[in-house]
């Protein structure tokens, strides 16, 4: 909403956009924008940007945890936990990296490392 979002027609479109992409991520349907979402959207398209880069890096990685049937005592399977080392963030955690990698078709790439 004008002027309290901004001055220009250009500039409240974006920052509704903004908050349109927020709200399609917290699943909620009424959202007003707020300056901290235009970080959190610059966070998100730069990791966009530099997944396919980490998947050839090293830098996502792959640690198999056993699964045990305990009444058995025996192993039954294995998961894999795919993980993100960020060398500017850190650690990035799955639930923030795999849904953008299923929104922009990384998806296929990244399966094919953790595999």
């Amino acid at each position: 909403m004008g002027p309290g979002h901004g001055e220009s027609g250009n500039t409240l479109v974006q920052r509704a956009d903004v908050a349109l992409t927020h709200a399609k991520g917290t699943g909620r349907s009424d959202v007003s924008y707020v300056p901290s979402m235009e970080q959190a959207t610059v966070h998100r398209l730069q990791l966009v940007t530099q997944l396919r880069e980490a998947i050839n890096a090293g830098q996502v990685q792959v640690h198999y945890q056993p699964k045990l049937a305990l009444t058995a005592r025996e192993l039954v399977g294995v998961e894999a936990l795919v993980r993100w080392q960020h060398p500017e963030y850190g650690s990035v955690m799955p639930d923030e990296f795999v849904p953008l990698a299923e929104r922009t078709g990384l998806i296929g790439p990244l399966t094919m490392h953790v595999r």
